[in-house]
């Protein structure tokens, strides 16, 4: 099995797009990735809703900014990751 494929969000306090995934089941933490830095955070269910909109949650006219960005392989890609 591979590695699970993250999605897209858009950081409240930033406007900065992010990849996300959860690890495990609805209840469990997520891993936050920025897409500048590579960074990777770990946050509890509370904390992600508080900082960050899923791609598919966002207004409409936001979601060009998520769309624009590149997808969760190409980004990995183009870090050498």
């Amino acid at each position: 099995m591979g590695e699970a494929h993250c999605q897209k969000a858009v950081s409240l306090r930033t406007s900065r797009v992010v990849y996300y995934r959860q690890v495990g089941n609805a209840k469990s933490d997520y891993e936050v990735f920025d897409s500048e830095t590579g960074e990777m955070t770990q946050l509890t269910p509370r904390q992600f809703e508080n900082q960050y909109v899923p791609e598919w949650k966002l207004p409409p006219h936001m979601r060009a900014r998520a769309a624009s960005a590149l997808s969760w392989w190409d980004w990995k890609a183009r870090r050498g990751a």
